[in-house]
């Protein structure tokens, strides 16, 4: 980690560091779960990497006792699990998603039924379908 954005994430409290994070593009399901030694221990520069959520894994890991929270009408504790991408992966993905939304807000008044995905991959093209 940059050894000047290091010092300044650890001097802040949890607010700062919250506040600090969410101004450099840290997404709102990655911040939530997510504590300053994990933060340090998964990204090295803040200035070219991201941390974004790659799953909710549950807490308990015993199945008979997330079943009995779901029978009472309770959702299993759940705890993100995260990875990093670069910052410039990182523009892409969201650069798609900002793209979709704005697509799927202009078509929204030709159709309740029109949903609009869009991939990152190179490959593949985006598409929309009804």
């Amino acid at each position: 980690m940059s050894r000047q954005l290091s010092r300044k994430l650890q001097r802040t409290g949890r607010r700062g560091f919250l506040k600090t994070l969410a101004s450099i593009g840290v997404s709102a399901p990655a911040l939530k779960g997510l504590t300053q030694d994990e933060y340090d221990e998964l990204i090295d520069d803040p200035r070219r990497e991201v941390p974004r959520v790659l799953a909710f894994k549950a807490k308990d890991k015993r199945l008979d006792k997330q079943r009995e929270k779901l029978r009472r009408g309770e959702l299993p504790e759940r705890e993100p699990v995260y990875y990093k991408i670069t910052r410039s992966e990182w523009r892409r993905v969201e650069s798609a998603h900002d793209a979709r939304q704005r697509l799927e807000n202009r078509l929204s008044h030709h159709s309740d039924s029109i949903g609009v995905m869009v991939t990152t991959n190179e490959n593949a093209t985006a598409s929309a379908s009804s």
